[in-house]
């Protein structure tokens, strides 16, 4: 069964990813361009230094997976991402919620869309009719659904050979498969969101044959849109109010996947 955590081709890859990651650093201070951050280095901010100050752990941790699984030349998304997220830093409270946004997105919008891609839409439907996860408790009550698809699709995969994992591993990293799971899990170190990303590139892996980069660009899409909520989302009542006026229909339309994902699988 190949799933996130415990699948060896995964952990390799991850520590290739890591690494080439980590050896971009040039000129000046050595920490300037760790991860790709260097658009805040330019503006003289260093989330790096002490992110508990300036950028949300939660967010922080998003952006840096998906950084590392993106190639070089298709990070333009993640840039036009890094000056809102500075000053970002919040409560513990803030930042479970922030945590349980990502887990939710890869449930309700990541894992389904896959699975509908790959033909299995009876398990999607299952996924997408999930309540929105709010709570820590409400992994628990998901891991029976989620186990249940993660077993069906895997098994489904099961005859997926060696290049069709390697094409999904880079479909999935891409299109943020690991920034959503290592954001969940600082919520929670549940069996639910290890169910939902094992399902997620097992479906991945069964479509691998097709043409999957309009899905990858929706998905991408889909992301960056739920880095922006998570940067709106504050304790403050004022910044409360404030998003509640500028964002019509954003508390509406965070309670249910990202319909433009949807009508990308068709």
């Amino acid at each position: 069964m190949r799933m996130l955590m415990g699948d060896e081709t995964s952990t390799v890859e991850r520590a290739r990813r890591i690494a080439r990651a980590k050896s971009s650093t040039v000129r000046g201070n050595a920490q300037d361009n760790i991860r790709g951050l260097e658009p805040f280095a330019a503006n003289r901010i260093e989330p790096w230094s002490d992110p508990s100050k300036c950028v949300c752990p939660v967010i922080r941790t998003f952006l840096l997976a998906w950084n590392e699984g993106l190639p070089k030349e298709e990070r333009d998304i993640l840039h036009s991402l890094y000056p809102k997220i500075v000053r970002t830093s919040a409560n513990a409270l803030i930042q479970e919620q922030r945590a349980l946004m990502a887990a939710d997105w890869l449930v309700r919008t990541y894992a389904p869309a896959w699975l509908n891609l790959a033909g299995m839409r009876e398990q999607a439907r299952l996924l997408y009719e999930l309540p929105q996860v709010s709570e820590i408790a409400q992994a628990f009550e998901m891991r029976a659904v989620l186990a249940k698809v993660s077993h069906e699709a895997n098994a489904e995969a099961s005859r997926v050979d060696g290049a069709g994992w390697i094409k999904a591993s880079d479909d999935c990293w891409a299109s943020a498969w690991a920034a959503a799971y290592d954001a969940a899990r600082l919520a929670a170190h549940d069996l639910a969101w290890v169910s939902a990303a094992s399902a997620s590139r097992a479906a991945a892996g069964i479509a691998a044959g097709m043409t999957t980069c309009s899905l990858v660009t929706a998905l991408q899409g889909s992301a960056a849109e739920l880095v922006l909520k998570m940067v709106r989302l504050s304790g403050a009542p004022s910044a409360t109010a404030a998003n509640t006026a500028t964002d019509t229909g954003a508390s509406e339309a965070s309670t249910r996947p990202d319909d433009r994902v949807r009508r990308v699988e068709g």
